[in-house]
């Protein structure tokens, strides 16, 4: 799909998102392992993050988003989403269409190739998009 030359144009950063403190690692595991997460693998994850005391992938993605946006200028709006974890991809990209964006490009964070894991990133992005009716740049 070709990109709009007319309104802003939403920019999505996207990356697979992480709880962000032992309190959430229930609810991130419920949607990475659909239920099938173990107690004891819940358990010690919760425990690894009261050691550590947060993950800051979520924080750290936000303020890449607001410094390319910042490097873009007005005809852009730039936010992070996440695949498995608050803010998500939709929610990124209804925050993109009510700050005026008319058409979207999505770019995937991850730091490594997977067929699998590219699709999901872009089904995400898809899906968001249509719900916000909204055309998607894949």
């Amino acid at each position: 799909m070709s990109i709009k030359n007319e309104g802003k144009i939403g920019v999505i950063l996207m990356t697979y998102g992480s709880a962000t403190t032992a309190e959430h690692v229930g609810e991130y595991f419920e949607r990475i392992y659909n239920g099938k997460a173990s107690a004891e693998l819940i358990t010690d994850f919760e425990n690894r993050y009261r050691l550590v005391g947060h993950s800051p992938l979520v924080e750290i993605t936000k303020a890449q988003a607001a410094a390319l946006e910042d490097a873009l200028g007005k005809r852009y709006v730039v936010r992070a989403g996440m695949r498995h974890s608050a803010p998500f991809i939709e929610e990124a990209v209804g925050e993109c269409v009510a700050e005026g964006a008319t058409s979207l490009v999505g770019i995937i964070l991850s730091p490594q190739f997977s067929s699998f894991i590219m699709e999901g990133y872009k089904k995400e992005f898809v899906d968001g998009a249509q719900k916000h009716d909204i055309a998607p740049a894949v």
